[in-house]
């Protein structure tokens, strides 16, 4: 397999995931597979997106759409929280997990529009049902005695 054959591979697996960083991820690496096979430095010039112009998301009626689709935002909302947790160990981190997910969510609010993403609709769907559960997660965050998260 070739460098951008193996580029491409990772790329494809990584956009069924509902998590935002993982679908920058594979923006990149199949803009890079792009730029080997016609010759040019990988990433010499990043990938541009596409995204919502101010207020557009939030004309979207996510409770709505949530409450008709819970057991799937939830699931990913979990998902994306807990990987988050799984860094946080600290006092002084959970400020900065907090942080981190709010801004997970943010990713998630914008990022699931689009349309240089390779994720498909059901990834696209969980992608934006997962933002409004990953902010009252992050206001929930709080250490427990022995410095775990919940």
């Amino acid at each position: 397999m070739s460098a951008a054959e193996l580029l491409l591979a990772h790329a494809a697996e990584v956009a069924g995931s509902p998590d935002g960083r993982d679908q920058l991820l594979s923006l990149g690496l199949s803009a890079g597979a792009a730029d080997i096979v016609a010759g040019r430095p990988p990433l010499d010039t990043p990938p541009s997106l596409t995204l919502p112009r101010a207020g557009k998301a939030g004309r979207i009626d996510w409770r709505a759409i949530a409450e008709r689709n819970a057991d799937a935002a939830e699931a990913a909302a979990h998902l994306v929280a807990n990987i988050v947790a799984e860094t946080a160990q600290s006092e002084t981190q959970t400020v900065a997990a907090r942080r981190r997910l709010r801004d997970i969510a943010r990713l998630q609010e914008v990022l699931w529009t689009a349309p240089e993403i390779q994720a498909d609709g059901v990834t696209r769907m969980v992608m934006m049902l997962s933002a409004p559960l990953l902010f009252d997660k992050a206001k929930r965050y709080r250490a427990l005695p022995d410095n775990r998260i919940r």
